[in-house]
């Protein structure tokens, strides 16, 4: 299936509601985009988008009237999740009065104060669309981060020149798990926010971030490396949106004014996401047998007739780290999705 088709199939899907069902991510245009690049058939693909649609009973996002928001305003609304289509509206004035990479520029920063908001979806889908090049799926993207955004700092976190190493920060956060400060908000959460969320309103976690401040040597690697080894050690749905999360970073790294409140910003949401599924131990080394890419032919094939939605975006993603990092461990996810580890 040519790319310009899978755009245009994507696009011509984008009246449907950004959500499903009780607030969960319409990933549609994320699996279509992540089922091309690991080689699925315009057949596999079609299928795909057909039964997905029925099976999440996607809908058309509901018409109603909409507020009108300007560069004066348009922050005021953030992360209220009911103005999808206003902030729609607002990146497309704005991405057509001042094109793509400047909207980027000016808004990616302040933004991700808020990406852990729909477990990262907004960061997902703005990269998404960078990433196959579609700019209305990159507005799409940036106007579900809008309507979606949770802060869980009330200031934005910081960097410092002697700060930590994101392995000390999270072999802190383990430290003060292990003390109890989070046994008493064990109960059971309704999605990864809620968990996020129950973690950082404790006040030992805004201490953590505020009195551990990562180094501002910090860079892209040092989340990868983070969010593999956890995904590895721990692998659940909350580490398999840091993995992919971290992935999507990479494509918006270099899009934003001020990288390094990027960095800044992803390191106190990983470590959020850590301490929400208990804060488990790590193992900090890449110690993946070797794997040769070709021996994964036949689980590609299983993935591009899969109906799994997140199978096929953590295939993607780690197809994406591996051929970057030549990292064998990526390729063990693959294959482990397939025939999982005993």
């Amino acid at each position: 299936m040519h790319k310009k088709d899978v755009i245009d199939l994507i696009n011509a899907n984008d009246h449907l509601s950004p959500e499903y069902g009780s607030q969960l991510t319409n990933h549609l245009p994320m699996a279509i985009y992540a089922l091309h690049q690991i080689g699925a058939s315009k057949q596999q693909i079609t299928d795909f988008a057909k039964d997905h649609i029925k099976a999440r009973r996607l809908r058309p996002l509901p018409a109603k009237n909409s507020i009108v928001f300007t560069e004066a305003n348009y922050k005021n609304s953030l992360g209220q999740h009911d103005h999808y289509a206003a902030h729609t509206q607002y990146f497309t004035q704005q991405v057509k009065d001042n094109g793509l990479d400047a909207t980027l520029k000016t808004h990616l920063a302040p933004l991700m104060s808020g990406v852990c908001g729909a477990a990262f979806h907004g960061l997902l889908r703005t990269s998404y669309g960078i990433m196959s090049k579609n700019e209305p799926e990159a507005i799409q993207g940036l106007a579900y981060w809008a309507d979606t955004y949770k802060e869980i700092t009330p200031q934005p976190a910081q960097l410092a020149t002697n700060g930590a190493s994101l392995k000390t920060l999270f072999d802190k956060a383990r430290k003060l798990h292990q003390e109890g400060h989070w046994d008493h908000i064990k109960a059971g959460a309704p999605n990864i926010y809620s968990k996020i969320k129950r973690v950082a309103d404790q006040s030992v976690f805004q201490d953590l971030i505020t009195q551990s401040p990562l180094s501002s040597a910090i860079c892209l690697d040092d989340f990868r490396d983070a969010a593999l080894y956890l995904y590895e050690s721990q692998p659940n749905f909350t580490s398999l949106h840091c993995l992919t999360a971290v992935h999507s970073l990479r494509h918006i790294y270099n899009k934003a004014a001020a990288p390094e409140r990027l960095n800044a910003e992803m390191g106190s949401a990983l470590i959020a996401a850590y301490l929400s599924i208990g804060a488990p131990k790590v193992h900090w080394a890449d110690s993946a047998a070797p794997i040769d890419l070709d021996a994964l032919k036949g689980d590609w094939e299983k993935l591009r007739n899969s109906s799994n939605d997140h199978a096929i975006k953590l295939a993607y993603s780690a197809l994406e780290e591996y051929r970057d990092t030549g990292k064998d461990a990526y390729l063990h996810i693959i294959k482990n999705m397939v025939q999982p580890r005993p």
